[in-house]
């Protein structure tokens, strides 16, 4: 009996020594891949770069170039670009819904990026928030939400004498196969601690979303740059930024998923949101928007 309860011990002690170094193990193995995402991400927008030079192509613009695209940012974000948005009028902003559903004493950061973000820089303060009644987020598997209907308009307080981007009603099933482009305003530098003062542009296509990149997800559109691109992909504070077909605004931008092989960027569609996007607007601007008044087809589905 004395033998059998000492083997006992044993085979427990040994399982306990087991159990301990495969958490080490498993937490080593984490890291390591956390880590080689980490330098993937950061190396992505310097090749982005050095392909830029090579290829003579422009991956970086100024503001000037993209006057309606914006910058979102929440109280005491003095350090960072919380979302990317587009200007539609006078008093109202589009983005994603998933940045600006717990955002504290949010701004729209509008002009003067060439200067780091401060109390005095150009910006105008959000009155209301108006997320999708059907917007909803969820966590598909480990470290990964999908959002259904991510789409928000953000009433601000009036910017007079700002260029308004231009939506585009045009079924997005109909897009598959042809050019956009892609304009953000967060992270381009090769660190998150370093972030410059100039726009990522991108070309892309779209693509087909399988349904596990696609999820439960309704309405969505699929970007994926050219394979000589490949490294082009979206980044932290690009949320809500636009995508363009045409120079019209086509989709929001949802999440984005890549690794060494694979680069998706999930846009949330325009074309099913636009009587949602004009009811919104008509039933709620507090001032007389003559964008929305001297251009009404911009806003009403054809």
């Amino acid at each position: 009996m004395w033998n059998l309860y000492c083997k006992m011990v044993k085979i427990i002690v040994v399982l306990s020594i087991l159990h301990v170094f495969g958490k080490i193990g498993g937490i080593f193995i984490t890291n390591t891949l956390m880590t080689k995402h980490r330098i993937f991400r950061n190396l992505s927008r310097s090749a982005l770069r050095d392909k830029a030079k090579e290829g003579g192509r422009r991956y970086y613009a100024s503001f000037e170039d993209y006057p309606y695209v914006v910058i979102g940012y929440g109280r005491h974000q003095w350090h960072g670009r919380l979302f990317t948005a587009s200007v539609l009028s006078k008093e109202w902003v589009l983005t994603c819904a998933h940045c600006s559903e717990y955002i504290r004493g949010p701004r729209i950061w509008y002009a003067g990026f060439d200067k780091p973000l401060t109390d005095t820089s150009p910006s105008v303060k959000v009155l209301d928030i108006f997320l999708h009644p059907n917007y909803y987020a969820y966590l598909e598997i480990e470290n990964k939400w999908t959002m259904d209907n991510d789409i928000s308009l953000l009433r601000i307080e009036p910017l007079n004498e700002h260029v308004f981007g231009v939506l585009c009603s045009v079924d997005y099933t109909s897009l598959l196969g042809l050019h956009v482009t892609y304009v953000a305003s967060g992270i381009t530098a090769n660190s998150e601690e370093q972030v410059k003062n100039l726009l990522d542009v991108a070309d892309a296509a779209i693509v087909n979303c399988n349904d596990k990149f696609r999820g439960f997800n309704r309405h969505l559109i699929c970007a994926t740059p050219k394979c000589k691109e490949r490294t082009t992909t979206a980044d932290a504070g690009d949320s809500g930024s636009p995508l363009f077909f045409d120079g019209k605004i086509v989709g929001v931008l949802s999440y984005f998923y890549y690794n060494e092989y694979l680069v998706r960027n999930a846009y949330t569609p325009i074309s099913p949101y636009i009587d949602w996007i004009s009811y919104t607007i008509r039933n709620n601007s507090k001032v007389i928007d003559d964008n929305l008044r001297n251009n009404p087809e911009e806003y009403d589905e054809t």
